[in-house]
This record gives structure tokens, sequence and C-alpha cells, in this order.
């Protein structure tokens, strides 16, 4: 029925099959929804089973770790590119594209679902747990100012806080290295795979991380085929200086290779 207005009153009325909705796979934003929802009428207990067994799916907080890659990518990697070249509307836009992932991270970081967009920002500050001054960067991230360079860098700085808030927080409680940030976790544990048993089939690998992953950075540097098998290329592991790669991944590979000992 959708939006309908009953004696002035406006409601968001939608009516399912019940078997259909038990089969149905909820995304981050159903669940979300399904949390707040209160159960009016059950006189058989129905509605509220169904309710706890769509919601034991828990947040996966390993899932924060590409959200703060797509923020960290529109305002540092991108964002720098277009400061250099003091191009401010395309800066501001890509500073935009960064705040949807940023906040929908906290609230992963807080194991909540998502939230639809339009409670994004609201939502958020309902949250247990929130980075230093949220409500105050939080405008400064959304913040065009008046579309100078300065305005650009003060902007970048306050978006800048809030992702390292939530990066701390996440090293800390998943025990992650914070020379690495939480956003390199699964490349470590990957490159880490590699050096620590030297030598994997093809299929083993491809069960294990995928084939595809040997295409990227840090593991293709370290790694060479022989026939149906994946070795570690320990001499090249070894030997990589930081202008070999970029920056991000140079330190994924530094860290994982202390403690390996040259032959």
């Amino acid at each position: 029925m959708g939006i309908t207005v009953i004696d002035g009153y406006l409601y968001d009325i939608k009516l399912v099959n019940y078997e259909d909705e038990l089969e149905r796979s909820y995304d981050s934003t159903a669940l979300w929804d399904l949390s707040y929802a209160d159960i009016l009428y059950d006189p058989e207990g129905k509605i509220a089973e169904f309710k706890s067994r769509k919601l034991a799916c828990t947040v996966d907080i390993d899932s924060a770790g590409g959200l703060l890659w797509e923020a960290y990518w529109n305002y540092r990697l991108a964002g720098d590119i277009w400061i250099y070249r003091q191009d401010t509307m395309q800066e501001h836009y890509v500073f935009n594209n960064a705040i949807k992932p940023l906040v929908s991270a906290l609230f992963i970081v807080n194991r909540e679902y998502i939230p639809h967009d339009k409670w994004l920002i609201h939502m958020s500050r309902s949250l247990a747990w929130k980075p230093d001054s949220w409500e105050k960067d939080l405008q400064g991230a959304l913040n065009t100012g008046d579309f100078s360079v300065q305005s650009l860098e003060e902007r970048q700085m306050c978006i800048d806080r809030l992702w390292n808030g939530m990066n701390d927080r996440l090293c800390e409680m998943t025990g992650t290295d914070d020379r690495l940030n939480f956003v390199r976790k699964a490349g470590y544990e990957s490159l880490k795979k590699l050096i620590e048993k030297e030598e994997y089939t093809l299929q083993e690998w491809a069960a294990m991380e995928g084939l595809e992953a040997l295409n990227y950075e840090p593991l293709h540097s370290v790694f060479h085929r022989e026939g149906d098998r994946i070795l570690l290329d320990k001499e090249r592991l070894l030997s990589l200086r930081p202008e070999d790669m970029y920056v991000w991944f140079y330190e994924i590979v530094d860290a994982g290779r202390k403690g390996v000992a040259a032959e």
C-alpha cells in the first residue's frame, strides 16, 4: 500500500507474505529497519520468532574495512590530487563521496546495522561510541566553506580526524597492529599466509584467498608461479624498497617481512 493517509495521519504500510519473508535474504538496511520495529500484535509469537531469526545475522566487524578504504580513497588519495591541482569544486565533490562510507563505518564500529541514507547522519548521534568531537568534526567534514583551497584543507583535516578515530577504535577492538591501520588488515593477513607457508597449490590459494588477489599489490610483487604452484619470492620480499611501490602497500610488506631471515 505504501504511503497512505488514514484519518489525517500519514502511514507507510507494507503487506508481505510471512513464508516468503522467512526465506528472503535481508540486507543491512532491512535488518536495521527490523531492529527498530515494535511488535503490536502477535498472538502466536510468530512475528517475534521471525524477528529473532533475522536479527541473529550479526554485524561483521571486518566489513568496516571496505567502508574506511572507500572513504580514505576519496578524501586522501583523490583528495590530495585535487588539492594539488586547486580544483575546489571537484575536490569538494570527492570529499562528499567520503562522507557516506565514513559514517556507515561508525555503525559497524558499534556493531549496529547500517540504516538507510535518509537516517544516516541523524542516527549516528545516538550511537554508544563516537570519535572525539564527532558533531563538530562531522559539521566540518560537510562544510564547503568559501570554496578556497584553505577551506579544502580544513575540511580534509576534519574528515581525517574522524577516520583516524574510527581506525584506532577498530584496531583496539580487533587487536590489529596500529602501524598498518585496520584497512590494511586483510592485505597483511594474505601476505602473512604466503610468508608463513611459502608454497601453495593454485587450488589451495584459490579456495583460501582467491586467485584474483595475486594480481594486486602487495602480493603481486612477492610471489612467482611454477606450474600449478604459487611460491613466495623471499629474495624479492626482502629487497623491496619504498620507491618500488605505493607507500600504502610498501608498509604492508615492511610489516610482513619482519622476522623473515635472508638465506
